[in-house]
């Protein structure tokens, strides 16, 4: 949903800020409404290029989830900490090198950069007095139950680059939605009512 229109041209990625101020206007919507796999299957560039038809599922969904404003967070761990606490996690940009720890539970740092991903950033845990960030990718059920945990050293290293959290006010959007619902409910009561009263006057 997001990246379909903040990708550049090129199909080179996307930038953290364009993602950020994105959902403030747009929100975000669900995998299951806008699904980023192709049939089930990793998809090419192409299936990103081409923007969801906006249904009035979406159209619901999307207002429900927008925040109220953005922040950079710095790659910092106990920063990166703090936005997970406060601001039910950030979305951080790491770099990444095909060295055969990726996909494992405790990623190592790369030497060399050989791409950059967009993670989630969800958890926090300490192991052995050693902190780690917990994070989740689009690449499926990997590590534990998908989740996988950057180290100190992976935040040392340099190869967190960048981070993005929001703040949230849901408070708006939940009383509209509270309020469709309530309207819906009393439109079927009244429809009840009178579909009993017409068979009465029968």
């Amino acid at each position: 949903w997001i990246y379909s229109h903040t990708r550049s041209p090129d199909g080179a990625g996307s930038r953290g800020r364009d993602n950020a101020s994105f959902v403030i206007k747009n929100g975000w919507v669900s995998e299951t409404l806008v699904p980023s796999y192709d049939k089930g299957r990793a998809p090419k560039e192409p299936f990103f290029a081409t923007k969801p038809e906006i249904t009035q599922e979406i159209k619901e969904e999307k207002e429900v989830n927008r925040s109220q404003s953005y922040l950079s967070v710095k790659p910092n761990i106990e920063i990166v900490a703090q936005a997970i606490r406060d601001n039910y996690g950030c979305v951080l940009v790491v770099n990444g090198e095909n060295n055969g720890t990726w996909r494992t539970t405790y990623p190592k740092p790369p030497k060399v950069k050989e791409w950059g991903h967009f993670v989630y950033a969800g958890k926090v845990k300490s192991v052995k007095g050693r902190r780690f960030i917990g994070v989740k990718n689009s690449w499926g059920n990997i590590g534990e139950d998908g989740w996988q945990w950057i180290g100190e050293d992976y935040f040392d290293s340099g190869h967190v680059r960048e981070g993005w959290t929001h703040q949230w006010d849901y408070e708006p959007a939940k009383v509209k939605v509270l309020l469709k619902q309530t309207v819906n409910l009393y439109t079927q009561l009244l429809n009840i009512l009178k579909s009993m009263y017409e068979k009465t006057v029968a």
